[in-house]
């Protein structure tokens, strides 16, 4: 529901200023405004029980529960809570029941549950075609707006979000139309920004990182015509997106934002052998760069396609998340797992079409380089998941190798490299040539 035309047109200052007053214009709270209203009037010292998320202030060393998904200016300070569980419920949907208080809510219990139960009333093939509109998609069209579906933190890497960086003729109306049809739940998801000097460099990243645990952060990573395109292959992002727009702007939709906030609210639950998918979406991503022959230079730890359980194959968990929140999934299912990484691989394979200039092929290795390359390369048919570290470890002495400091740097050289992996927690495997 945007603004009628001859109307002024909606901005985000007014959304802002309206949820400050207490209005609550999206249909994904209206079920809990007479819940709130009913903790609101009931005497101090009585007992209650309230729905909202989790947020947690390390530091202020505070907790607050916030009744509502769209308006983050209401809250209430939870009282009598252990600060490590709040730190593990942050973001998480809870039902508080507990004493009311002059400073807040003294909890008693606290049970994980459901506040969105019914999905969104608009479709993402709403949000497809109202966002994509005079949008040239260069690519899979679905990838270009997962960033503001989002990816919940996972169980293995407690990091959500999904990290883009857009590429093309007037990118900067298409990222103006995402940022203006959501708004951000702070300290729970943001639609962030930052260049791609910062995103690269090493401590930024970690600084990044470090937030997103807190923050699902989505960053798009704007390239300019003073930045190269094969400078993308030191950043760690999940995925590019390639457009041409048209200079055309529009307002912010209520339908899309309120549809925005409905599927955050959605975490879908994870596979039981969450562990095992990540070992075969690493083996699937090593087969298909030895069978298209990709270069070196763009492969390695950290650099745009990285094998370890913890990069790419993140990334494809990620996207398949977002994919099951779009069909108001409860389950992350096999097919969504499929579909992510098919669309990832498009994308890639659509992006390396843009390199006037090979990247640049690392073949130097020192003497234990080469030495724990051959060793994983005559190991690795005996581990299904890699050759464990243990195993690497007693070879290498076996050779009266014992410096565990070298062998580690040579390990994480070899990864930089592209040409060891890790498909699991320390194991490894090979990236042949």
């Amino acid at each position: 529901m945007s603004s009628k035309c001859g109307e002024k047109p909606i901005s985000k200052s007014i959304i802002r200023r309206a949820l400050m007053k207490g209005h609550i214009p999206f249909s994904v709270d209206v079920d809990r405004i007479d819940e709130y209203k009913s903790y609101v009037h009931v005497p101090i010292g009585s007992k209650v029980s309230i729905r909202g998320i989790i947020v947690y202030y390390p530091e202020k060393r505070k907790v607050f529960l916030r009744p509502f998904l769209s308006n983050p200016y209401i809250s209430i300070q939870l009282l009598n809570i252990s600060l490590e569980l709040a730190q593990e419920l942050h973001g998480g949907q809870v039902e508080i029941e507990g004493i009311k208080d002059p400073h807040g809510l003294k909890v008693l219990r606290i049970n994980r549950v459901k506040i969105v139960s019914k999905p969104p009333p608009i479709s993402f093939k709403y949000v497809l075609d109202t966002l994509l509109n005079g949008i040239d998609v260069k690519g899979p069209k679905e990838l270009s707006l997962l960033a503001l579906i989002s990816s919940p933190r996972t169980s293995l890497f407690r990091l959500g979000g999904i990290h883009i960086v857009l590429f093309g003729r007037n990118r900067s109306v298409f990222d103006k139309r995402l940022r203006s049809n959501t708004i951000a739940i702070p300290r729970i998801w943001r639609y962030g920004k930052t260049d791609l000097g910062m995103y690269t460099s090493s401590k930024r990243y970690l600084s990044i990182a470090k937030r997103s645990k807190e923050t699902y952060a989505e960053i798009s990573l704007n390239i300019d015509s003073r930045n190269r395109v094969d400078q993308v292959i030191e950043a760690p992002i999940d995925y590019p997106v390639i457009i041409e727009a048209q200079s055309q702007e529009i307002a912010p939709d209520f339908d899309i934002i309120d549809y925005s906030l409905y599927v955050k609210a959605l975490i879908p639950k994870e596979p039981p052998d969450l562990e095992r998918v990540m070992v075969n979406l690493s083996n699937s991503l090593r087969l298909w760069i030895e069978k298209e022959g990709l270069l070196r230079g763009i492969i390695g730890n950290g650099k745009f396609i990285d094998l370890n359980y913890y990069g790419k194959p993140a990334s494809i968990l990620r996207i398949a998340l977002a994919i099951a929140r779009t069909r108001w999934c409860e389950e992350l299912e096999e097919n969504h797992i499929i579909e992510a990484y098919n669309l990832l691989k498009k994308a890639l394979e659509t992006f390396l079409q843009l390199f006037s200039v090979s990247p640049r092929r690392i073949l130097t290795l020192t003497q234990l380089e080469t030495v724990i390359l051959k060793t994983v390369e005559r190991l690795e048919t005996q581990y299904r998941d890699g050759v464990p570290y243990s195993v690497l470890l007693n070879e290498l002495r076996a050779r009266n190798i014992e410096s565990i400091r070298e062998i580690e740097r040579a390990l994480a050289i070899l990864r930089s490299k592209g040409l060891i992996y890790m498909p699991k927690q320390n194991h490894f495997k090979v990236v042949s040539a």
